[in-house]
């Protein structure tokens, strides 16, 4: 379940950025931009809100050695914990577009 899930988000997050022709040229522009959308998707109110779910489901609360409290904690600490996330996701775009995509190298 948690894979099929992880899969249509990243197909979401494709078709909203409009950014699904993987084989074409990326820019350093490119790279940064979809960052920075990946980032405010990852952040908005819904997207935490379906992390929140997710997690709160047998996926990860409902297995196994999970606490009892756990879904109350994925409701408590995910609000918190993915801004902060998105947030270094932007401090490290550059470096990230130059290892990941090989743009936005130094002149």
């Amino acid at each position: 379940a948690v894979v099929s899930t992880q899969s249509t988000m990243g197909q979401d997050l494709c078709s909203e950025a409009a950014v699904c022709d993987i084989a074409k040229d990326w820019t350093c522009e490119d790279c940064v931009g979809g960052i920075e959308f990946a980032a405010g998707y990852f952040e908005s109110e819904a997207s935490i809100q379906d992390g929140i779910d997710l997690l709160s489901g047998e996926s990860f609360c409902g297995a196994p050695g999970a606490t009892e409290d756990c879904a109350e904690q994925m409701a408590n600490w995910l609000p918190i914990a993915i801004p902060i996330l998105s947030a270094a996701l932007r401090d490290q775009e550059i470096e990230l577009c130059q290892e990941g995509v090989g743009v936005c190298m130094a002149s």
